[in-house]
């Protein structure tokens, strides 16, 4: 079936109830999926027909034009997740899903035949769709006049899946790791591991930076202790709280985790090993360990809108360790 850019952002921002899955569930496959759901495909397929969509069609158009606030403008639906650029009564020709909603992912979703750009992460520089302070920003409206002319539309795609259970950018983050089959529970805010074989935060950290192509990660702790609990995180879920509950009630005994204040994790860690703990911490970066969720997001998106071409951009990080 055909559908319009307004349709198929309406329909990722809106999943079937029973796609959300529960909140703590145990396990790798406790929990239903966003594209796993039953009825999924005969969803999608009436949502053209669904009442109310022409009214959400015109919200989003509404919430895509921009606004006086800043380059861009409020998101539709609640929280960040909404269309920030582009018209959605435009027929879909296909879709690029990425990290970062970058110049570069523009540029690459363009010359791939897509006009609608799923990215995690916002537009202009800022968690904050319509932050005041772009509006003063001569590279935002720089972008927000190239977006414009590439007719390309852009959609953020950010609350969804990190409230779905289990997490799709941290069960993205696990396969890649090769850990799926290790999952012993998973939670709102980590995955924890029990590793068949006993593996050091230092061979850890090789593992990571093979399968994330990453050129490095920054490490605390005892990294030469043989760990079998992991708990995974990614994005900004590396902070001291958390850190110390997966540690203290969770048993890990290392943390793998986006990044994090310095002042907190690490230094919990540095004294808790001078305390006699045997625990480590790897930060392996933001983009790093989000990339990986956003290529599974790209696989539901593709069984959630059938028929609608559906391509991952992998990027670079942005921030490059030299």
């Amino acid at each position: 079936m055909k559908w319009t850019i307004g349709e198929a952002v309406w329909r990722l921002l809106h999943p079937e109830p029973e796609a959300a899955g529960v909140d703590g569930s145990d396990g790798p496959h406790a929990a239903a999926s966003l594209a796993s759901a039953p009825g999924q495909p005969e969803a999608a397929a009436s949502l053209a027909s669904a009442p109310g969509l022409p009214e959400a069609a015109a919200l989003l158009a509404s919430a895509a034009g921009g606004s006086a606030a800043g380059a861009g403008s409020a998101p539709l639906s609640a929280g960040a997740d909404g269309l920030l650029a582009g018209d959605p009564q435009r027929t879909l020709t296909g879709i690029a899903v990425s990290f970062a909603a970058s110049l570069d992912a523009l540029e690459r979703a363009r010359d791939a035949g897509a006009n609608l750009l799923v990215a995690h992460e916002g537009l202009y520089f800022s968690h904050q769709a319509d932050a005041a302070w772009t509006a003063g920003s001569a590279a935002a409206q720089a972008k927000r006049r190239r977006i414009e002319a590439s007719g390309i539309a852009v959609c953020r795609w950010h609350d969804g899946p990190h409230r779905l259970r289990p997490d799709v950018i941290t069960a993205g983050l696990v396969r890649r790791l090769g850990w799926e089959d290790a999952v012993i529970r998973t939670l709102p805010e980590a995955t924890i591991i029990r590793l068949p074989e006993p593996l050091s935060a230092a061979a850890a950290a090789e593992l990571a930076k093979r399968r994330l192509g990453a050129s490095g990660v920054r490490a605390a702790g005892d990294l030469a202790h043989p760990c079998r609990t992991v708990a995974v995180t990614v994005g900004y879920r590396g902070g001291g709280e958390l850190a110390a509950r997966l540690y203290e009630e969770h048993g890990a005994e290392l943390l793998l985790a986006g990044e994090g204040p310095e002042w907190e994790a690490p230094e919990y860690v540095r004294d808790a090993v001078r305390l006699g703990r045997r625990i480590a911490l790897l930060y392996v970066g933001h983009a790093a360990s989000e990339q990986p969720g956003m290529e599974l997001a790209a696989e539901r998106i593709g069984r959630l809108l059938p028929g609608v071409p559906v391509l991952f951009l992998n990027e670079r990080d942005g921030i490059q360790i030299i």
